[in-house]
């Protein structure tokens, strides 16, 4: 089925949230402000536990940068693709951010055309922002009702997880999230698209919308009411990747957490029968990624009991600087063979080890192992801002690791001047070792 004329069914009108999502963005931005000012008094600010955490983060090709709540946004043109042009359009934005300067999907792309397209677009709802006619941002959304899902695609978002329960057919997802950097700003064309795609799922009355992110962008995509379910996903270009889920019969989740989504959730009228059954499965303790804004209390405090046993793991931080940064950190527990770092990426996460081994490998061959609990990798990038070196994968027996995104890292810089100067030193040491040990 060609679905690339299809448009909405008639509905009542329902303005795009640009105010609510401004509103949104202003009131985490003086969040996070809260806690430089309690630095400023004398002492380590610990955030406390919260329906949500601030999302922060390096910013990715569909993310919006939170500290540029107030800029002006450009006036913009929002709408389905629904011809050739338009759809050809779409796919040279995604070369462009994709292959150009991500060098991503090099191997599928059309290098003549310039254009990056696959078997799912003819058979997906292809969203696109344009400004002055040019196109700066697109979303896709698949429906299981529509199109076949691959085996590939089972496998990523880990179909049999929901199987007996939800229905294929009412099983979306959503992929191809991409706005320019200079129109990613205040976040509001970036909410607008994803409004857009939101409000399709739900008048198409899906129960369940599927999607993977990088492990440091969690937190913004659990401010829209995404929420992490099962283990990390390892992509063939991507990594490891975070399987995300939204449920859409679970609107006060979304109405708990301020999510700007939730006007475009409401809009679903069909009735959720199988809501009290997939909850279960998507919140679920086995997730591979947890973080303590979002995990139950007595479970994180747990883990960090076990990290305080840890001797030096953290730079000889204090407890409640330990307690900052494990804030606005995850932890991830890998699978063997999971690729949280590829060669040649851009991502600038740092990770540290806290179990199990790390294997970097350069074309397949194993040239390091880390197994020094403590050990930080990913911080060559991190320094320099450029891209990965080399590939780095957990070993046969997987591991337990800390990421802490360059973003919030970035934020610890800002705001915790001492305890930032700890940490570090604490990666420069690291790093020096490392140097020496080539060295000798």
């Amino acid at each position: 089925m060609d679905v690339s004329q299809v448009v909405q069914r008639d509905l009542p009108p329902a303005p795009l949230p640009g105010a609510v999502a401004l509103t949104y963005l202003r009131r985490r931005e003086t969040r996070r402000s809260e806690a430089p000012s309690q630095a400023r008094r004398g002492r380590t600010a610990v955030p406390q536990r919260r329906g949500v955490a601030p999302a922060t983060g390096q910013p990715n090709p569909g993310c919006a940068n939170p500290r540029a709540s107030t800029e002006a946004t450009p006036d913009f043109d929002l709408r389905w693709a629904t011809t050739e042009d338009e759809r050809a359009a779409v796919y040279r934005l995604r070369y462009e951010l994709y292959v150009a300067d991500q060098g991503l999907f090099t191997d599928v792309a059309d290098h003549a055309r310039r254009w990056l397209t696959d078997e799912y677009d003819a058979v997906s709802r292809v969203a696109l922002a344009e400004i002055d006619g040019e196109v700066v941002g697109t979303v896709r959304v698949t429906f299981g009702d529509e199109a076949a899902f691959s085996d590939g695609a089972r496998h990523e978002y880990d179909f049999a997880r929901f199987a007996g329960v939800v229905d294929e057919g009412d099983i979306g997802i959503i992929t191809r999230f991409l706005v320019r950097k200079e129109y990613r700003g205040n976040g509001i064309l970036s909410f607008q698209l994803l409004w857009k795609a939101f409000e399709c799922c739900a008048v198409h009355g899906l129960e369940l919308l599927l999607g993977t992110c990088e492990a440091h962008l969690m937190n913004r995509y659990r401010t829209l009411g995404f929420q992490p379910y099962g283990k990390l996903y390892n992509h063939p270009t991507s990594g490891a990747l975070v399987p995300i889920a939204i449920v859409f019969g679970d609107l006060a989740h979304m109405q708990r957490i301020g999510s700007p989504m939730a006007s475009a959730i409401a809009r679903r009228t069909k009735p959720h029968d199988e809501v009290d059954a997939i909850l279960p499965l998507v919140r679920s303790e086995e997730r591979a990624i947890k973080s303590r804004g979002h995990d139950a209390e007595s479970h994180w405090n747990a883990i960090f009991r076990w990290l305080a046993g840890l001797p030096g793991i953290l730079g000889d931080l204090t407890q409640d600087e330990a307690s900052v940064l494990l804030a606005k950190s995850h932890i991830l527990d890998c699978q063997p063979g999971d690729a949280i770092i590829l060669k040649g990426h851009v991502s600038r996460t740092l990770y540290i080890l806290l179990e199990g081994t790390l294997e970097v490998q350069d074309q397949g061959q194993t040239v390091a192992t880390v197994n020094d609990r403590g050990a930080l990798v990913g911080e060559v990038a991190f320094f320099t801002a450029g891209q990965r070196m080399s590939d780095v994968v957990t070993g046969s027996e997987g591991a337990r690791v800390l990421a802490l995104s360059a973003g919030n890292l970035q934020e610890i810089i800002r705001s915790y001047g001492p305890m930032a100067a700890k940490f570090l030193h604490y990666a420069a040491r690291g790093l020096c070792e490392k140097l020496l040990e080539r060295a000798g």
